[in-house]
């Protein structure tokens, strides 16, 4: 089953495009870019929904709401959300002005 707000390709091309690398690193998330199993190689990089829509979730799947991020920073953000999404979602501010 197809989900109901798909990451289509136009958005994710603009998200590498704005992000280029990692956005972890940018927002001072310490270690070095990895996988979900820590820093180091191979690094993965994926797409990542910032906000939820609560109860487990995910946000819109919108270039305001989407960061490239490696696997390892991913874990992280996950882990210790609270700190991670109020500095990513400060890193899009810089972007999308509200």
């Amino acid at each position: 089953m197809a989900h109901k707000d798909p990451v289509l390709p136009e958005i994710a091309r603009a998200v590498f495009a704005r992000d280029v690398s990692c956005v972890g690193v940018k927002v001072g998330m310490l270690g070095a870019c990895g996988s979900q199993w820590g820093p180091g190689k191979p690094v993965s990089m994926e797409i990542d929904h910032v906000n939820s829509a609560g109860f487990g979730k995910r946000g819109p799947s919108m270039e305001e709401n989407l960061v490239l991020i490696c696997g390892y920073h991913h874990r992280i953000k996950t882990e210790s959300s609270k700190q991670w999404r109020a500095a990513i979602n400060e890193y899009l501010r810089g972007f999308y002005a509200a």
